[in-house]
């Protein structure tokens, strides 16, 4: 059998995930000629499909998929990824494919509660061996849910598998615009000293959503939006804002200068709110006495050479717009903003002679996030994925935080 240069098991191949991000992004690694020749995508499920009927299911839930180019080079494998005794065969199979040169990543698709004891059958079946960075696993987010479940995660993790082999994907870090914001910050001479907190008054960061929780009740009820976005996605913003410049850019000093920026973190508790949407509680598997947050408004504090700096997060479901931004106002009345979504843009607002002047440059070369990211683990590169104190830190933070909520604001799309 023709031994493989890259293997992608992909567990949790039927979810949502998959076939709205994953595979859509590993079409377009192939498309692009990303992915070697001689590569397999094994998607793991325990329904009864064949590699042809996977495609089918796939083909219906994202009719807008491009899976042509992934046809040839993926195979359906069915099985129980709970059973410990379904990973002998399943290794046996992997070894048919694969030998000491093949590059083999376990994407792991599924809920945070799963994680533990999918990773624990696949090291003590010997599916990945310890310290092979040949051998890597790929988690998504969420990672716990709170500390105490992020601790017993990342334990669990390092104690079968070396930090070098494991990547927690945040999908944000993948954005081209957040990517950016070191270069803007340490390597774009113009915007370095535009950005030091030496010429700013305040930055806001807002992530809104106009929709509200349409199919997700269950799992939003139990989430929140601290947990679902605050936590992951605005604090990794919030420390690469924050962060000290490293003496080299690479993935271990970028870790070490976020950490460093978490650890200082504060949080400015009379400017807290935390909202709830109306009708949130007549939407379908939500509580009828739910008191989980839609919305949430906090300004936080860095204590580095930030600490004058208020910065300002939004985040929530069900608000005015859609988009996603970072607004950096400087003392001179001028502002820079980051346009994440919907336009990917950077626009420079000031005033001269009594006339404002806004200019700004819109990105059409914008990679998908989820192809970047991939691509990212296939050459080993960790510096857009998530250190374990890294999400202890932000967990600690948002744990801290949700300490603080003690009453609901009920609001229409009108207010934020």
């Amino acid at each position: 059998m023709t031994k493989k240069e890259l293997i992608i098991c992909l567990y949790g191949s039927t979810g949502d995930l998959s076939f709205r991000k994953l595979i859509p992004a590993l079409s377009k690694l192939k498309l692009n000629n990303k992915l070697p020749d001689k590569t397999l995508i094994l998607a793991l499920g325990r329904r009864e499909y064949t590699t042809e009927t996977y495609f089918e299911f796939i083909e219906t839930n994202n009719p807008s998929a491009e899976t042509k180019h992934l046809k040839d080079i993926t195979k359906y494998y069915k099985m129980e990824i709970l059973n410990n005794e379904d990973y002998l065969e399943y290794k046996n199979m992997l070894m048919n494919y694969s030998d000491e040169n093949t590059r083999v990543i376990h994407y792991l698709a599924i809920s945070s509660n799963m994680m533990i004891e999918v990773s624990n059958n696949i090291s003590k079946n010997g599916i990945v061996q310890k310290n092979n960075l040949k051998q890597s696993l790929v988690f998504e987010k969420p990672f716990g849910r709170n500390y105490s479940t992020s601790h017993q995660i990342n334990e669990t993790l390092l104690k079968n598998y070396n930090e070098n082999q494991i990547y927690r994907l945040d999908h944000y870090l993948g954005k081209d615009l957040v990517k950016a914001i070191l270069d803007l910050r340490f390597k774009t001479n113009l915007l370095e000293s535009a950005l030091s907190p030496k010429k700013l008054t305040s930055i806001d960061i807002a992530a809104k959503e106009d929709d509200g929780i349409l199919n997700r009740g269950e799992f939003y009820d139990q989430t929140g939006a601290v947990r679902d976005m605050f936590q992951s996605h605005l604090l990794q913003i919030v420390s690469l804002l924050t962060m000290n410049k490293p003496k080299e850019f690479n993935s271990l000093l970028i870790a070490n200068e976020k950490v460093k920026a978490l650890k200082n973190v504060t949080i400015k508790k009379d400017s807290l709110i935390f909202g709830q949407y109306s009708g949130y509680l007549e939407e379908e598997n939500i509580s009828p006495n739910s008191l989980t947050e839609t919305m949430v408004k906090v300004t936080l504090n860095v204590k580095n050479k930030f600490k004058n700096i208020p910065i300002n997060i939004l985040t929530g479901k069900k608000l005015n717009k859609k988009e996603t931004y970072i607004k950096f106002n400087l003392k001179d009345g001028s502002q820079i903003n980051l346009n994440i979504f919907p336009n990917k843009s950077i626009t420079f607002v000031t005033k001269l002679l009594n006339e404002v002047i806004d200019v700004g440059h819109t990105f059409t070369n914008i990679d998908d996030e989820y192809a970047t990211l991939i691509s990212a683990v296939i050459n080993y590169k960790q510096e857009n994925f998530v250190r374990s104190d890294e999400i202890e830190l932000a967990w600690r933070i948002s744990d801290n935080l949700l300490t603080y909520k003690n009453e609901l604001t009920i609001y229409n799309n009108k207010i934020f």
